[in-house]
């Protein structure tokens, strides 16, 4: 992997605006561990691969643990020269080639294996393999495609990335080459992830932006447990752990929500039930009111219809019948004389029966008239109007010219 200037110009970048750029703050812990359970040996020896600026050698010489750092950057080897750190110029296959078997006991590579082609990369863990001793300690961190912010954005910023690698796929490969005790630990994950409420920008962007696989190489010795349980140790947080924390806060939402909805309900068939009651008492009292009103009318109308019954059959009502009757029928008479009579309101009709009125009266009431009365009623000229004598012309008229 020889370095172009021109190609890798956004090194440029991290080394200006980076300048305190994070190499795995997760193995600061972790390398104390593994070096006081050597008991110190200057004679181990660590390789980082990718140094970069140099900031694990940097941990690693303050441990004083003989280490030396492989990068082909000549700018990031320049700011590493310059904290006084042992590195070297050179591709890391063509290193790795360069070395004896079980030859180094830690090895590291920070953000260096997805800038690697599938090819290279096989050839570099096989050689990892062959020059690690047996138990030493590997260490790879690179960016986590589990954050699909990271796998989907942020991974192609760096144009020399060539694609992400899940942590599974590492284990797989790893535990091929006969790795022991492998762990993945998530890291630069927020920290109040586990107090906050996970949101939802929390679960696609919330994972651990950087993973690193932690492995011993296989070895007749068993590793000391102090290490064994530092590496087992979880760290950072899984897209699986996010989705269940934001489940587990919507599902407490929703229990609250369907709590409230229940005694919403409780409240509201209570209520229902009240008003129920109450329309119930209210059309009892008010049927019993209708019965009363009716029962008293049936009472009434039984009353009056005795007292009619009686009425009559009494005897005055039986003597007063022909009165009754004779009043009636002038009732009647006094009726029709008035009507045909007295209120003629068209003329040709009241002139008609000023004509025929004594014919009229004949057949009605011969015997209550005399014939002086019926010829005075029955002349029509006293008591025919100009008026009605101009009509009566104009209708001879029109019959004589018919």
């Amino acid at each position: 992997m020889k370095y172009n200037k021109k190609k890798y110009y956004w090194d440029k970048y991290y080394f200006e605006n980076k300048k305190s750029f994070p190499r795995s703050t997760f193995a600061n812990f972790c390398f104390k561990k593994f070096i006081k359970n050597k008991n110190k040996d200057k004679t181990k020896k660590l390789i980082d691969l990718g140094c970069g600026r140099g900031e694990f050698l940097k941990i690693a010489q303050d441990l004083a643990i003989n280490s030396l750092g492989i990068d082909s950057n000549d700018s990031m080897l320049q700011s590493a020269v310059k904290l006084g750190l042992n590195v070297e110029k050179g591709e890391a296959l063509k290193y790795l080639i360069a070395q004896e078997d079980d030859s180094v006991d830690i090895l590291t590579a920070f953000h260096l294996i997805e800038h690697l082609h599938l090819d290279c990369l096989l050839k570099i863990i096989t050689e990892i393999t062959r020059v690690m001793k047996p138990g030493g300690l590997l260490i790879l961190e690179t960016p986590n495609p589990e954050n699909i912010i990271v796998s989907t954005c942020n991974f192609y910023m760096d144009m020399t990335h060539v694609k992400p690698l899940p942590a599974e796929l590492l284990k797989f490969i790893f535990r091929s080459q006969k790795f022991n005790n492998i762990n993945v630990w998530g890291l630069n994950s927020k920290k109040n992830l586990s107090k906050d409420p996970v949101s939802l920008i929390d679960v696609l962007g919330g994972v651990s932006p950087d993973y690193a696989l932690l492995a011993l190489n296989a070895s007749q010795e068993p590793p000391p447990n102090e290490l064994i349980n530092e590496l087992t140790i979880s760290h950072g947080f899984s897209l699986n752990q996010l989705a269940n924390m934001y489940e587990q806060r919507w599902s407490g939402e929703i229990e609250k929500v369907i709590n409230r909805m229940d005694k919403s309900q409780i409240w509201i068939k209570d209520e229902l039930f009240g008003i129920e009651n109450r329309l119930s008492s209210n059309l009892l009292k008010l049927y019993a009111e209708i019965r009363e009103e009716i029962s008293s009318i049936q009472e009434q109308t039984h009353f009056y219809q005795t007292e009619l019954q009686l009425v009559t059959n009494s005897r005055s009502w039986k003597i007063t019948y022909p009165l009754r009757y004779l009043g009636k029928f002038l009732r009647r008479l006094r009726t029709l004389v008035k009507h045909f009579f007295f209120d003629f309101k068209n003329l040709p009709f009241k002139i008609f029966f000023k004509s025929y009125r004594r014919k009229i009266l004949q057949k009605i009431l011969p015997s209550l008239f005399n014939n002086r009365i019926i010829n005075r009623l029955g002349s029509t000229n006293s008591y025919v109007s100009s008026k009605e004598k101009k009509f009566l012309s104009i209708l001879e008229k029109i019959n004589k010219e018919k």
